[in-house]
């Protein structure tokens, strides 16, 4: 699909991406720029272009810049784009276009959903599932903030894209796309249980009920969205987010789990916190989760940290958190 180098590109085709939706160029587009279709062609061969889809193009230089997840909301636009906007995109190709998070990369094909009644089907790189119905579309603003449709590329709500995530995928990626739906206020739990009464025929609709049933907005990330539903599955009262005070009140620290009734917190520990944008170690920042890790102690309350490589142990987590209940008196 991409050629094998990549030369300057001309700038009736650079002006043409930059009047198109995600840049998806078209052939009929094109030929309303004056620009032949075997002209792109020769761009195509040339390495200016990706071929995307049928009859769908981008720059190759987006296309070689773009990580796996925008790669896949690419090859979903351009779907779109090439059957007409009968269909949007849904599923895990909608979760990467709303920026939610997947737990594996994207799969090779991407989801869409019909627009109007009809059987789903699936072809070479692509299902189209059957529709949602009436209001389950999202329009994506214009630059100047305005939300014409016209001309743009759509989505399933984000409500329903975390949904069709857990479809895909299971509760586990499901309730972490919809955490972060409802903490990035993308949508609501009254929301994604109104949906659910909308679809009643749904495939795994007990599943779904499982997913809103355990949202939380307050998981800031996914892998406290993980290192919840670990908890919970363990049996463990949890409240995220908690903050503790000292006797005389003082804030001490906003904590990601306190286990009421072990007298525990527990604290998503992702690497990233500690790496600043160059990749290099934050060492002011592991100094102060230090002195915030200590203050936390002091206060009587043992904290275990859990990774992400210790979500496939969930008996050592425990055992973890037993040996810090005996610590607190618990």
């Amino acid at each position: 699909m991409v050629g094998t180098s990549r030369r300057t590109v001309p700038d009736e085709l650079r002006v043409l991406a930059g009047r198109q939706p995600h840049g998806i160029m078209t052939l009929a587009a094109a030929d309303g720029a004056g620009i032949a279709a075997e002209e792109m062609a020769r761009w195509v061969r040339s390495g200016v272009l990706v071929r995307v889809f049928r009859g769908t193009y981008v720059l190759a230089e987006v296309w070689d810049a773009a990580s796996s997840e925008a790669r896949h909301v690419l090859r979903g636009a351009a779907h779109v784009v090439a059957l007409e906007g009968r269909s949007v995109v849904s599923h895990t190709t909608a979760a990467a276009f709303h920026g939610l998070p997947l737990l594996a990369p994207p799969p090779e094909s991407v989801h869409l959903a019909r627009r109007h009644e009809g059987q789903g089907r699936s072809g070479r790189g692509f299902v189209v599932h059957e529709t949602y119905g009436e209001g389950a579309e999202h329009v994506e603003p214009r630059d100047d903030g305005s939300r014409s449709a016209a001309g743009m590329v759509w989505a399933v709500l984000p409500v329903l894209a975390a949904l069709g995530v857990a479809e895909l995928h299971g509760w586990v990626a499901g309730v972490t796309a919809l955490d972060a739906a409802l903490h990035r206020r993308l949508t609501t739990v009254d929301e994604a249980r109104g949906w659910l009464e909308r679809l009643p025929r749904r495939p795994r609709l007990r599943l779904l009920r499982r997913v809103v049933d355990a949202a939380d907005p307050l998981c800031e990330s996914p892998l406290e969205s993980q290192v919840r539903l670990l908890l919970l599955g363990l049996g463990y009262r949890v409240v995220a987010q908690h903050v503790l005070r000292t006797r005389a009140g003082e804030f001490v620290a906003r904590v990601d789990f306190w286990l009421p009734d072990l007298g525990v917190v527990v604290e998503a520990d992702g690497a990233v916190k500690y790496v600043r944008v160059d990749g290099s170690a934050d060492h002011a920042a592991v100094r102060s989760e230090r002195r915030r890790h200590q203050a936390i102690e002091a206060l009587g309350h043992p904290v275990v940290r859990v990774e992400q490589h210790d979500l496939s142990i969930p008996e050592a987590v425990r055992q973890r958190i037993r040996s810090a209940a005996t610590r607190a008196g618990r």
